[in-house]
C-alpha cells in the first residue's frame, strides 16, 4: 500500500504478506535508482510473520502419540493427486518447526494388491484338493474382483527374465 505524497515528496509503501510464508527475513533493497536530494530507503519489521498453524482447517493430519512406533499412515486419499507431508515435534511447550517429507510430496496411483492372506489347502478326497483364502490386506487401491488360483506338480519358484 502507497501513502499519500508527504511534504518532502516523498511517499511511504507498507507491504503485508498475505501467504503462508512465515516469519521471513528483512527484504533487502536496492537503492540505486532513486533520486532526491535527501533519498534514502529503510525496512522495518511492523508485525513479525508467524509460521501458519500446523493443524488448520486447510489440511489432514493425525497426532502420533505411540512414540515407540513413529510413523502415520495417510488413509482415503485421491488416486492421482500429489500430497505433501510434513512432521512437526509437540510438547506441552508448544509445537516445533515442521520438516518437509523426503521427497516432498507422493502421488498414490493404483498398485497391485498384496497377496491374499490366510490361505489354507484341503483334502476333499482322493482326487480333489480345496484352498480357501482371505482378502489381502491391501487392495490396491481398487476393489479386488478374482483370484487367480494356480496348482502344479512341483514346488513354485520365482520366475526370472533374461534381457
Amino acid at each position: 500500500m502507497k501513502s499519500a505524497t508527504d511534504e518532502n515528496g516523498g511517499k511511504t509503501w507498507s507491504v503485508t504478506f498475505l501467504s503462508n510464508l512465515g516469519d521471513v527475513s528483512s527484504l533487502v533493497v536496492d537503492s540505486t535508482s532513486i533520486e532526491g536530494t535527501a533519498a534514502s530507503i529503510t525496512v522495518n519489521e511492523q508485525t513479525k510473520g508467524v509460521s501458519p498453524p500446523f493443524n488448520s482447517a486447510e489440511y489432514e493430519s493425525t497426532t502420533v502419540t505411540d512414540l515407540s512406533s513413529l510413523s502415520a499412515i495417510a488413509t482415503s486419499l485421491r488416486q492421482g493427486v500429489n500430497y505433501y507431508f510434513r512432521v512437526a515435534a509437540m510438547n506441552a511447550m508448544g509445537t516445533g518447526p515442521a520438516s518437509m517429507a523426503n521427497p516432498p510430496y507422493a502421488t498414490p496411483i493404483p498398485q497391485p494388491p498384496s497377496s491374499p492372506s490366510d490361505v489354507a489347502l484341503t483334502v476333499t478326497d482322493g482326487s480333489t484338493l480345496s484352498v480357501e483364502m482371505n482378502e489381502p490386506v491391501l487392495s490396491g487401491g481398487t476393489a479386488v474382483d478374482q483370484y487367480k488360483v494356480e496348482w502344479a506338480t512341483s514346488a513354485f519358484q520365482d520366475e526370472v527374465q533374461l534381457i
